[in-house]
């Protein structure tokens, strides 16, 4: 079996036949070319070039599956019903700079999520445990901007060792962080293979 190796200074491996002109003395077809070496007009590492191709660079140079895999569309509703079974969990949100860091872990396989219009027109997907323990409504609960949250990823944190899911907005800052059980590490690496490690997320 051939495999095709990247080689060193380059992103990937596939070369192929230039077909620009290498020199006055070169003509576009690559017999010319070969001529050309010989009459001693350019060198015979002027006849190829190399080709951009992420795929083939991935599989070779172990790049990250998110460069290869296709991002997925799907609601941000969807993703945290695909996540939920996975818990129990765990949510960071870390208010800009740093200030302020909000953690807090729950049963997730009992989410409730709805959606919910505000007068202000924003729709916000409401995450809450089903019981009235807490004060003044359930033990656990957060809130989110559906229109906000436009983009997820999902991996294997190096600090943890267990899954690692971020809810980002469109500049790329993390609006929250969801653990999922290191328990659950063979379901959620099953569920990136379905999803992508990128998923873009519609309202």
């Amino acid at each position: 079996m051939i495999r095709t190796v990247c080689p060193a200074g380059y992103p990937a491996g596939r070369l192929q036949r230039s077909s620009r002109a290498l020199s006055p003395h070169v003509t576009n077809t690559f017999s010319d070319r070969v001529r050309s070496v010989a009459r001693g007009h350019v060198t015979a590492a002027t006849l190829y070039q190399p080709k951009f191709s992420r795929k083939a660079c991935a599989i070779n140079a172990n790049l990250s599956a998110e460069d290869v895999m296709p991002t997925k569309t799907m609601t941000l509703q969807s993703l945290l019903q695909e996540l939920a079974p996975l818990g129990p969990t765990r949510v960071i949100a870390v208010l800009p700079g740093a200030s302020a860091i909000l953690e807090a872990s729950s049963d997730s396989t009992l989410w409730e999520l709805k959606t919910t219009t505000m007068p202000s027109g924003k729709t916000l997907l409401t995450v809450a445990l089903p019981d009235d323990t807490g004060v003044a409504g359930p033990s656990f609960e957060f809130h989110i901007d559906t229109a906000e949250a436009v983009h997820a990823t999902l991996g294997m944190s190096p600090k943890t060792g267990g899954p690692i899911v971020r809810l980002l907005n469109k500049d790329g800052s993390a609006l929250l962080t969801l653990l999922p059980s290191k328990d659950c590490a063979a379901q959620f690496e099953v569920l990136v293979g379905a999803l992508s490690n990128k998923v873009e997320l519609i309202p």
